[in-house]
């Protein structure tokens, strides 16, 4: 894609689809866009695949257990 319309751009087309494809609502469609760049920018910065996917997955692991810690049980 880089090939295509460089860098930059692909960079914020990705990061859009990274949140639209975590939309729960507008607000965290912003804010998963943003990790998204975030992450995107770790790969270009390292050239590894491994920086973001462990990002992701450490991210993904505080979000369920802090997400999941103060729910009442039914």
């Amino acid at each position: 894609l880089a090939g295509y319309i460089g860098e930059f751009f692909s960079l914020m087309l990705v990061s859009l689809v990274f949140g639209l494809v975590h939309w729960l609502s507008f607000s965290y469609f912003v804010f998963a866009s943003v990790i998204g760049l975030y992450l995107g920018l770790l790969y270009i910065w390292t050239g590894d695949l491994i920086v973001p996917i462990t990002t992701h997955a450490v991210y993904d692991f505080v979000a369920l257990v802090y997400g999941t810690r103060y729910r009442p049980v039914q």
